[in-house]
């Protein structure tokens, strides 16, 4: 019995001291893996948020398993994540390049036209403020609200340029296409026509 008692202390101590010399490497591993997640972290959140919840969520894990002192679960699962993490900042990466083409490709004729419109809506709305006479189709009251929605019409678009500036280009796409569908309806209800849009050809003599 005593025999029993010795055997099983001394694989109670082997095994304390085997769980001891793991949880170093294994604090290692979680180390390594939350530095290279947080070097991808803000790209990788906005571009591709669900391959990195899948990152975030393996490396929980690894915490956990460090927690309940698995130490040898932990090794393994966090000894996978800084390559994973990589991966997912490379797609993250990838993502933006692509959007910044797409964006740039809608704000360079966009950012050509919206100087014109907005120049076009406040020559329009000066002139009719002043005409004791309002064309067909076009009303005083109209006129009126485009008038006091000129300066929101300019804000607007001085805002999507800031944020296109900052590179916060999500953001100032949504402002510009906001500010174009508020001019581009403003010019309509007055009366006036962009003076970036096409005319029809005329018939020939």
């Amino acid at each position: 019995m005593k025999n029993l008692l010795a055997v099983a202390a001394v694989a109670l101590v082997v095994s304390l001291g085997a769980g001891c010399s793991q949880k170093a490497p294994a604090q290692k591993s979680i180390d390594a893996a939350e530095q290279a997640l947080s070097e991808v972290d803000d790209q990788a959140q906005q571009y591709v948020p669900a391959k990195y919840a899948a990152v975030k969520a393996q490396l929980d894990e690894a915490r956990k398993a460090f927690r309940d002192g698995k130490y040898q679960q932990a090794i393994k699962v966090a000894a996978a994540l800084p390559a994973k993490a990589k991966a997912v900042g490379e797609e993250a990466s990838a993502a933006r390049q692509e959007m910044e083409a797409q964006v740039k490709a809608q704000w360079e004729p966009l950012s050509a036209a919206m100087p014109g419109r907005i120049e076009a809506l406040d020559a329009r709305v000066a002139e009719l403020d002043k005409a004791r006479r309002l064309p067909k189709g076009v009303d005083r009251e109209a006129v009126e609200a485009a008038k006091a929605q000129l300066g929101v019409v300019q804000k607007a678009w001085k805002s999507a340029q800031d944020a296109y500036a900052a590179g916060q280009l999500k953001d100032a796409m949504l402002r510009a296409k906001g500010s174009e569908l508020l001019v581009l309806r403003l010019m309509q209800s007055i009366g006036a026509a962009p003076p970036d849009k096409p005319k029809a050809d005329q018939p020939a003599g």
